[in-house]
């Protein structure tokens, strides 16, 4: 199934996640129309830097809300769309097997939310090292800007997405742990970046044109609202507006570059072997991916396993066992007596 036939059938998942986005933009409008009238009515500055802060705080709490709404509806997603790479076809009732796969994958929201937060760390420190890499060229040959921020733009396109990648990848991977999974992916990920690079360059300019739609959409919604002239009326045109593109633009845009960027990874998943070296290589690189390559268990200093579908090492370089010495007190999963995280929600065992 390629992307825009999993982009059809799954197109329940698009509907709630619009209906979910809607939602938290109307409380967002409410909760700026009530500053806002605050501010204005008592026209104090004491009440004016509250009501100031009182708005910059929603974006923290339209984050966690979002955090928390992805755990059961992102997740869901894309446990249907790795059960579509697999098995080429869509559960009948995909709401119902997706909410299943995501608890047996992730018992509780916390374990979710904190594999998302390691992998979509990893992600920025890694790319932050990656455009260092520009700024020693653009010194040398100023001209150089220019090339310089086009590639950072195709860069950060081909990373947009790869925290939804890396959770595709553990759904289709039950023999062993979330964080494992989630490293593996990074890794894999990483190693194939000039094809997936590729891919993101076509992506690129697909979601510059529709972003371009968004602003006329924002220009002609503020021009529309804002007749008044008030300074209420333009703040209040400038927030419904949006809403309105983040809405449509997280519902559709977003899902379907989603699903795009998965198949592509899938493909290369399919192709070649996990670089062991990568893995120290990112590691230096980011401290986040360091957390998430020690919750999963993994000893760089270790043979890897020698496929990217995790085959186990041969005989000569498999390593002894460990013996099991406690249980993790969030889950139940046995682990070996020297380790520092459950290998199975990230547990701090230490505690």
């Amino acid at each position: 199934m390629n992307t825009m036939q999993i982009f059809k059938k799954t197109m329940k998942f698009v509907w709630i996640r619009l209906g979910t986005n809607v939602l938290i933009s109307i409380g967002a409008i409410l909760w700026t129309v009530m500053w806002i009238a605050i501010a204005t009515a008592a026209n104090n500055t004491i009440v004016s830097i509250l009501a100031l802060v009182a708005v910059c705080s929603l974006f923290k709490i339209v984050s966690l809300v979002k955090m928390y709404a992805d755990y059961m509806v992102k997740s869901a997603h894309i446990a249907v769309v790795a059960n579509a790479f697999q098995t080429g076809t869509i559960p009948d009732n995909m709401l119902e097997f997706g909410k299943e796969r995501v608890k047996q994958k992730f018992a509780q929201a916390n374990a979710y939310i904190l594999l998302d937060k390691l992998v979509a760390g990893s992600i920025k420190q890694i790319n932050r090292a990656v455009n260092k890499a520009f700024e020693w060229l653009t010194k040398l040959i100023p001209q150089a800007e220019v090339i310089g921020n086009v590639l950072q733009k195709f860069t950060e396109m081909s990373l947009t997405y790869v925290d939804e990648c890396c959770l595709c990848y553990t759904f289709m991977n039950d023999g062993q742990s979330a964080f494992k999974s989630a490293a593996d992916g990074v890794v894999i990920y990483f190693q194939n970046w000039k094809g997936l690079l590729k891919h993101a360059a076509k992506s690129t300019g697909i979601v510059l044109v529709i972003e371009l739609v968004c602003v006329g959409l924002i220009y002609g919604v503020v021009m529309a609202l804002a007749g008044t002239a008030t300074t209420m009326g333009w703040v209040l045109a400038i927030v419904i507006a949006f809403c309105i593109v983040f809405s449509l633009r997280d519902a559709f845009l977003n899902t379907y570059m989603m699903i795009y960027t998965m198949e592509n990874f899938m493909k290369e998943v399919q192709k070649g072997v996990i670089s062991h070296d990568l893995y120290g290589k990112l590691c230096n690189m980011s401290a986040q991916f360091r957390d998430l390559v020690g919750r999963a268990g993994i000893n760089i200093n270790q043979p890897a396993y020698a496929t990217a579908g995790n085959t186990p090492p041969t005989q000569s370089t498999q390593q002894p066992q460990q013996s099991v010495s406690s249980f993790c007190s969030s889950c139940g999963t046995p682990n070996s007596n020297n380790s520092a995280f459950c290998s199975n929600c990230g547990n701090d065992l230490r505690l």
